[in-house]
């Protein structure tokens, strides 16, 4: 990750907790413990070329369970949170976005959830048709 911002790069970085992480009410510091490793050694100034998306492994793939909003709220409210705790000048403006299963059922009410900044597009994506439906259904969620 370094070499790609020393190179001028823009990154995307991906953590995500498994169920059993979550069972054991162990996701935030499995969470924590991804940013805190990958940002290892990237200076303030090299935030703005920084992205994070949060994937909880569970809600991921064919047979991936959807997170509630309110749930993946509350999930991206601690990551911003620790974001200012790690970087306090520039942390809180780190986009997080989401992404497990994010499809045209979902995508509006994930998008109008206040501390989710975007969407993380896998699956749903492959089809442009479908892609371009999911993303009009957040864009008239959000106007």
């Amino acid at each position: 990750m370094l070499t790609s911002l020393n190179a001028g790069f823009h990154v995307l970085i991906c953590i995500g907790d498994s169920a059993k992480d979550n069972e054991l009410g162990i996701f935030k510091e499995r969470l924590s413990m991804q940013l805190k490793t990958t940002l290892n050694g990237v200076k303030q100034d090299q935030l703005s070329r920084v992205w994070v998306a949060y994937e909880p492994v569970w809600a991921i793939g064919e047979g991936g369970s959807v997170a509630k909003p309110d749930y993946t709220n509350s999930i991206h409210n601690f990551l911003h949170n620790l974001m200012e705790d790690l970087y306090p000048e520039v942390g809180g403006k780190v986009p997080i976005l989401y992404g497990g299963s994010v499809n045209m059922n979902n995508a509006s009410d994930l998008i109008v959830q206040p501390r989710i900044d975007g969407l993380f597009i896998g699956r749903a994506a492959w089809d442009a048709s479908n892609f371009n439906k999911v993303i009009r259904i957040a864009l008239q969620a959000i106007a």
